[in-house]
């Protein structure tokens, strides 16, 4: 499942290739390498977009809370309405809930 970040605390992307690609230059010169990669871009962005990346991660992770429990609804109730039916199919039944409580953005960044 690909879930943005929600659409008001999605950042430029620009701006964001613009301090990845940074970020990266700089774990280079500092020959950081395999599991450090990732804090330290992280670290990175952070400092280097004023905390901006930070707060759009923070509202990524709670909106992935929330899409998960959207899914973990919509796979119970499938299975209630195949245990009381004796036979509907859950992937269909799933497929149609998720549609109907997904509030998902379709991009991770503002153009």
């Amino acid at each position: 499942v690909g879930n943005p970040p929600p659409e008001e605390m999605a950042l430029e992307k620009g701006k964001v290739e613009q301090l990845i690609e940074a970020a990266l230059q700089q774990a280079k010169v500092n020959n950081i390498k395999g599991k450090d990669v990732t804090p330290f871009l992280l670290d990175y962005l952070a400092k280097n977009s004023k905390g901006e990346t930070l707060e759009t991660n923070i509202a990524l992770v709670k909106n992935n809370a929330y899409v998960g429990s959207l899914i973990a609804k919509a796979l119970m109730a499938a299975k209630i309405k195949k245990e009381r039916k004796g036979g509907d199919k859950p992937c269909q039944s799933f497929q149609v809930h998720l549609a109907e409580t997904s509030t998902t953005a379709s991009s991770h960044t503002r153009n």
